[in-house]
């Protein structure tokens, strides 16, 4: 008898465990069928990844956010929020579908979503450029109107950052089509383990 209701238990707990685990399943697949239905900004890569821009989506260092912040920024409803690292990510509901040409956000901080992960991700609004040897990352940050933030001669390396989030996809092209420039391309945050 006690064998019995030992293994009873032992099979509800099992049962339980697989049930959570079809739940945590299930929420991740709507939280990327969100994000994936909300990413119709313009593509992009950095590094070997492909990333979209979530137009309606915002991104708030945690520090500068007041209890989750207030509506009065939004662009309407929240319809999913999370938080990556210390960011807090929304996407807003507008109401109307915005087209792709619609613009970017102006927030120096962009949402975007990876679709091979099927994850959330954040574009820092700086630059990353890998120079030939002999450019001079100085020389770069004034003729194209951007801010050298770091410099790293000794590899190569030097991180931009530039006043207008909008102009953000023309100037890493404009960047990859100079001779000084291995190559350029956005600094993106994704990989920082998030619960959904």
């Amino acid at each position: 008898m006690k064998q019995m209701i030992l293994l009873l238990v032992l099979v509800n707990i099992s049962l339980n465990g697989m049930a959570m685990e079809h739940k945590e399943y299930e929420n991740k697949s709507q939280v990327s069928t969100l994000l994936a239905s909300h990413a119709i900004g313009e593509g992009f890569r950095a590094g070997h990844e492909t990333y979209k821009i979530i137009p309606t989506g915002q991104v708030k260092l945690i520090s500068s956010t007041n209890a989750r912040s207030s509506g009065a920024t939004s662009m309407g409803a929240t319809v999913w929020s999370a938080q990556l690292g210390g960011f807090d990510l929304s996407i807003q509901d507008t109401g109307a579908v915005r087209s792709a040409s619609s613009g970017l956000p102006t927030s120096r901080y962009l949402l975007a979503y990876n679709p091979r992960t099927n994850k959330p991700a954040i574009v820092t609004g700086q630059i990353i450029v890998r120079l030939n040897n002999g450019a001079k990352s100085a020389d770069i940050a004034k003729e194209f109107g951007l801010t050298l933030v770091a410099d790293y001669p000794h590899i190569n390396a030097a991180f931009y950052e530039i006043d207008w989030p909008d102009e953000l996809m023309t100037k890493v092209s404009l960047l990859k089509s100079d001779s000084r420039i291995v190559d350029a391309y956005l600094e993106v945050i994704e990989n920082i383990s998030i619960p959904y």
